[in-house]
């Protein structure tokens, strides 16, 4: 019988707390003696992605607007126009339009989208780029 009542109890205590907008899995939160309780709003989750902060896109997103961004941006630094031939490197543009026209974390957790200063230093071909470059426009510009 006293097994009964605990159910019921917590069951009501469930339906209570959930009826007040709270979290059944979290409950009320009772202050553990000794630990401090933290201040403020919890941050954010990471998303599926890994990112805490998610930046609006830069630039368009459109392949119009991306091909004219890399091409740009591959005139100005090779002064010619790329080949467009799939695996051919810096050449491959649909490789750089494709890792470039959507979000997606970067080294610091934050998700960025958009033709950028980082991708242009990476189609230059440096390699330690740093991520607060992707919130930089890139230096050619269609």
């Amino acid at each position: 019988m006293d097994d009964d009542l605990l159910l019921l109890a917590l069951v009501l205590g469930v339906l209570y707390v959930l009826s007040q907008g709270g979290s059944a899995a979290i409950g009320p939160m009772l202050p553990i003696p000794g630990r401090q309780l933290p201040i403020g709003p919890a941050p954010a989750p990471p998303t599926a992605d890994g990112c805490v902060t998610m930046r609006p896109a830069l630039t368009p997103l459109d392949d119009g607007y991306m091909l004219a961004a890399f091409t740009a941006s591959f005139r100005g630094l090779f002064g010619r126009d790329p080949s467009m031939q799939p695996g051919s490197g810096s050449d491959d543009g649909w490789y750089w339009i494709g890792v470039s026209n959507h979000h997606g974390a970067f080294s610091d957790n934050i998700c960025r989208a958009g033709w950028s200063a980082y991708w242009e230093e990476k189609l230059a071909g440096n390699d330690n780029v740093p991520s607060e470059l992707a919130d930089q426009p890139a230096r050619f510009q269609p």
